[in-house]
């Protein structure tokens, strides 16, 4: 596997899990959730990018990935 199909994978698994904490938060608010993931990230794209961005910043600082 290569760094990009690994860093692919890795965003993907980074959005489901923003996802999956998405539909608790709007459970315990009685709020719409959404109705899939895809409408998920779709909505929130530019949130998503730029948190991706900080993690990755961070985790590639603490030397965890080379």
């Amino acid at each position: 596997m290569t760094y990009g199909n690994y860093e692919k994978k890795a965003f993907k698994n980074f959005c489901y899990f923003y996802y999956t904490e998405n539909c608790v938060e709007r459970h315990n608010e009685q709020r719409e959730i959404y109705k899939n993931k895809f409408r998920y990230i779709r909505a929130n794209w530019k949130f998503l990018n730029r948190e991706w961005k900080n993690k990755k910043d961070n985790w590639l600082s603490m030397g965890e990935v080379s």
